[in-house]
């Protein structure tokens, strides 16, 4: 009971420093899941200023890595935005931040799901070869058995790749 009164108390804490909802908090966790790496790194970077900046601010400093946590990702979150609205009314400074971090925002790591299905399917694909298939007819097979459609060339760069080390 002891323990559930704490965190009671360290929310209420939370919530009256930070002035951020409950439901705002889960809004900027789903928000932050959503980002690159790039954008994490940039929000890590950030929390370093907020730590400090809260660190004199607040008495209980058992929350203040919390608190700064979630300000650095309510400073991007504002960031974006800013950046969606339509009438965008920054300076200069807060231009050039904010296209950095739209840059940042948009470099995805693609996810190569063909390749990832082929290497799934490698089995199939070196008992083939070892049977004197052709590329191509390793492509039709993977076609017809297991519907999935990929070139034969494109098996040729990953046999390369798997199979010799290059």
């Amino acid at each position: 009971m002891a323990n559930s009164n704490n965190i009671d108390i360290l929310e209420e804490s939370f919530v009256s420093i930070t002035k951020l909802s409950l439901a705002t908090v889960l809004q900027l966790d789903k928000w932050y899941a959503r980002q690159n790496h790039l954008v994490k790194i940039d929000i890590f970077k950030e929390q370093k200023n907020q730590f400090f900046k809260y660190a004199k601010l607040v008495e209980d400093q058992e929350i203040v890595p919390l608190v700064a946590f979630y300000m650095a990702i309510k400073h991007y979150y504002d960031l974006e935005s800013r950046l969606k609205k339509k009438n965008k009314s920054l300076s200069l400074k807060e231009l050039e931040k904010s296209s950095d971090f739209s840059v940042k925002q948009f470099k995805k790591v693609k996810a190569k799901v063909k390749r990832e299905k082929l290497l799934n399917l490698w089995s199939v694909v070196i008992k083939l070869k070892n049977q004197d298939f052709s590329f191509r007819e390793i492509s039709k097979y993977l076609k017809y058995k297991h519907r999935f459609e990929v070139s034969h060339t494109y098996i040729a760069h990953v046999w390369k790749e798997v199979e010799n080390g290059n």
